[in-house]
């Protein structure tokens, strides 16, 4: 895990940095002697300030620097930069950050088998609530289904048993598991009436390539967090979702998964979506159905 640095240490670091993010920087750099003599304080404890040309003591390799002053931005970025650091690799602009932060700050798994095996198997128990409200958009006419990314087959629980079930993991979940890994691998070509996809997209690198093998399915059923860009250091959502699956949530993406990317590809191989349900308070975080319109 690389060590997370923040300068300058004065009235924007605090506006920036909760008291947990503050604890999770190492030590802060700025050339104010009154502010290095001072420290800065977190909780109980006094975080070290140190010029900025300590920088030059450090590997590069090992640290990502959180600039706390945006006003400041390209003064710091030129500083930063005249000791062989490069944006957005070893240092990022703190109120503007983006995935590449994220994973840098990660422990680096890059697949979803590697962060299960590292926690000693995952507890689907929390997704139930969720894969009932997404189950009810399964239209009636429904007659099949393939579950992507199944993990204990939670969906399953909420399908009329007529419904033909199909489940799809990266890994063997039980004797009819189908192993499939999409980012590689094409998708079964089973004839199902709909995909269903929780918690699936944000692993997939090329969502159109996906989408592209499933135009022969009436319905796709998928849920997504519509962030429009990504907040500051220590936007609660963010922090959450990275601190339970670290980088691996997004996969070898570059960059968050926007709806506006989903829906070109949805449109692109022929489908829109025609139903939405909101999955959380805040209207962040939603459930779609987008319907085949090439199939009456």
């Amino acid at each position: 895990m690389k060590k997370v640095i923040a300068m300058p240490a004065g009235r924007w670091a605090r506006e920036l940095l909760t008291l947990a993010g503050a604890e999770r920087i190492e030590y802060f750099l700025d050339d104010d002697a009154d502010i290095q003599k001072a420290g800065f304080p977190t909780g109980n404890s006094i975080k070290p300030v140190y010029p900025i040309s300590h920088i030059e003591d450090e590997d590069r390799d090992n640290i990502v620097i959180v600039i706390t002053d945006s006003k400041r931005f390209a003064e710091l970025r030129d500083r930063l930069v005249s000791f062989g650091l490069a944006e957005n690799r070893h240092f990022f602009d703190g109120w503007h950050l983006d995935i590449g932060f994220y994973r840098m700050i990660g422990d680096g798994f890059t697949t979803w088998t590697q962060y299960e095996k590292s926690i000693g198997g995952f507890d689907y128990s929390e997704f139930s609530s969720r894969a009932g409200k997404m189950a009810s958009m399964i239209p009636d006419d429904v007659t099949s289904i393939m579950d992507m990314g199944c993990g204990d087959e939670v969906l399953r629980r909420y399908l009329d048993p007529r419904i033909r079930y199909y489940g799809l993991d990266i890994v063997r979940r039980n004797a009819d598991t189908i192993i499939c890994d999409v980012n590689v691998d094409p998708i079964p070509d089973l004839p199902v009436d709909a995909y269903y996809m929780a918690g699936f997209l944000l692993y997939i690198n090329d969502v159109e390539k996906l989408i592209s093998q499933m135009r022969r399915a009436k319905y796709l059923i998928f849920d997504l967090w519509n962030y429009v860009e990504f907040r500051r250091y220590d936007n609660i959502y963010m922090n959450i979702y990275t601190r339970r699956a670290k980088s691996v949530c997004w996969n070898e993406r570059e960059h968050f998964l926007s709806l506006p990317e989903v829906i070109d590809a949805l449109t692109l191989n022929g489908f829109a979506i025609e139903k939405a349900v909101e999955l959380n308070r805040t209207g962040s975080y939603c459930c779609y159905r987008a319907r085949n319109l090439k199939i009456r």
